[in-house]
């Protein structure tokens, strides 16, 4: 990957970016990407990007971003936003939402993916963090919650929920794909 690019940084914290990427790739066998099948063969995907960062210091912050290029053997281009709201230096709020327009074969399809965020830090050892995540085209919602309790330095309790789920039932499949509760628990040992 060749990627090339000019970043502007404003007196208030800001970033304004410009960047262009080649990539090569190689499919070793004949597959199927959101229903279209692909040839086996090298692609290139030539993508320009150019985005826009607030401060993310400040109480109200977000970016915006838009990117246009080649994907296998058609388009695609996305715009996505992201708000960020931090009331104090304890909870982090985050929404974002993407728009991406594939044209495979002919074909458009939208791709849509909105997600949501939450950091909340009860005090230099107790973290909270929630993440949910809706793809449109998969009809999927992915939820992840996380607790992490540092107990000594650098030894840690995680305690994680994950689950997949789709929002309609297709062909009598269940609701939940998956879900999961994970305890991780480390201890520095020094010897």
């Amino acid at each position: 990957e060749i990627k090339p690019g000019l970043i502007v940084i404003a007196n208030d914290g800001g970033r304004f970016s410009i960047d262009y990427s080649r990539r090569q790739e190689r499919l070793a066998e004949t597959s199927t990407i959101l229903g279209v099948p692909l040839a086996e063969g090298d692609y290139q995907f030539d993508l320009m990007s150019v985005s826009y960062s607030a401060n993310g210091g400040r109480v109200l912050s977000g970016n915006v971003s838009y990117s246009s290029g080649r994907f296998f053997d058609g388009d695609r281009s996305s715009m996505s936003a992201t708000l960020s709201i931090r009331p104090n230096e304890h909870l982090l709020l985050e929404g974002s939402a993407q728009r991406n327009r594939i044209e495979l074969d002919g074909t458009p399809i939208d791709a849509d993916l909105f997600r949501g965020r939450m950091q909340f830090g009860y005090d230099t050892r107790t973290f909270l963090s929630a993440f949910v995540q809706y793809n449109r085209v998969a009809g999927e919602l992915l939820t992840n919650v996380r607790f992490n309790l540092i107990h000594a330095p650098l030894s840690d309790i995680f305690l994680v929920f994950s689950e997949r789920r789709r929002t309609a039932a297709t062909g009598g499949q269940p609701f939940v794909i998956d879900r999961g509760l994970t305890l991780k628990v480390t201890r520095l040992v020094q010897f």
